[in-house]
């Protein structure tokens, strides 16, 4: 909307910029919204990442299969860095082999929560390994 006052041209906003100034704000923090709740997810993962990667150094190392006193520490150490309680299964590991196969199966999880579509791939995977698997061999 336009108005002429002493000679100079006023563009005065309608309510369509104004509403369309609110919606790009909404948007905006809806967006940044979900772009932080990325971030935090993914951090998880690289952080249950580098624990297994210290598990896994452990076992090269032939330690794995000893009892180790440090587990309790390395997971409330994880558990602040990620701002979340570990599952059921990564606590009751007593030695490093235990830890890593609970911890892979806990990062298959975080996994799934920072790429959705991971589970639809499984489920195609999935299909097409059983129809490979009822054709018969020649």
């Amino acid at each position: 909307m336009s108005s002429v006052a002493a000679g100079c041209l006023v563009t005065v906003p309608g309510p369509s910029i104004a509403r369309a100034a609110a919606d790009h704000r909404l948007r905006r923090s809806a967006w940044l919204t979900d772009r932080e709740l990325q971030e935090r997810r993914r951090r998880a993962v690289r952080t249950v990442d580098a624990l297994l990667e210290t598990v896994e150094e452990i076992n090269l190392a032939g330690r794995g299969r000893q009892h180790d006193p440090l587990i309790p520490h390395r997971l409330r150490r994880l558990e602040a860095a990620i701002g979340r309680p570990a599952p059921p299964g990564v606590h009751r590991a007593r030695n490093n082999h235990q830890l890593h196969a609970a911890l892979m199966d806990w990062q298959e999880v975080l996994l799934d929560e920072v790429c959705p579509a991971r589970e639809l791939h499984r489920a195609v995977d999935g299909e097409q390994l059983v129809e490979w698997a009822r054709v018969p061999s020649a």
